[in-house]
Formats: structure tokens, C-alpha cells, sequence
């Protein structure tokens, strides 16, 4: 998806990866617009300043402009954390919550 998107950003464009791929996958991609300004970089954890963006996140949310509900794929109990690693590695998981209590 990287290579996709890379290619649709226009010339002039700015791609930002905000997740990490697995360890064992690539992409090609080609250099040449680099040199005319389109860029290619990476976050550093969002960037964020937390004790600033999480009251902006939590207003998002409280105005329905935000759902976070998305962002979670899969949900396990404490006691399923190794099953849980083994679906984030096998790259069926996006981000998985752990719930401490043992209840969902």
C-alpha cells in the first residue's frame, strides 16, 4: 500500500508513514521524484504531545467528529496475550486491545 500511495501523492506531494510494515515485507520505490520535491517520511510516534491532544481527542470524540473504535481490530483477554502476539505478527491484527480483567 505504501508503493500505492506513493504513487497517486502528486508531484509535489508529502507521503507519511504512521505504522510500521512487518519485518519481512519490502516495497520498491522509485527515487527520481525525490529530487523534485515530492517527499517520504516517517513518524515518530504520532509527533504528539499528549497533555495537549488528548483533551483535543477527547472533544473530537465528545462532538462526533472523531470514532475511535476503528482503530481496534481485535480485542483479547490478558490470559490470550500470546495468541494475540501471533495474530499481530501474522499481520492479520492491526492494533489489538488487552483487556486486564479478563473480561470483554
Amino acid at each position: 500500500m505504501i508503493d500505492q500511495a506513493w504513487r497517486i501523492a502528486g508531484s509535489k506531494g508529502r507521503l507519511v508513514l504512521i505504522g510500521v510494515m512487518r519485518h519481512d515485507q519490502n516495497f520498491s520505490l522509485n527515487t527520481l521524484p525525490l529530487h523534485f520535491g515530492k517527499m517520504l517520511t516517517g513518524s515518530e510516534g504520532g509527533s504528539s504531545i499528549p497533555q495537549t491532544d488528548i483533551p483535543r481527542y477527547l472533544r473530537m470524540i465528545h462532538d462526533n467528529r472523531f470514532d475511535p473504535r476503528g482503530f481496534v481490530s481485535h480485542r483479547c483477554r490478558l490470559s490470550e496475550v500470546n495468541e494475540a502476539i501471533a495474530t499481530m505478527r501474522s499481520g492479520q491484527s492491526v492494533h489489538t486491545m488487552i483487556h486486564f480483567n479478563e473480561t470483554l
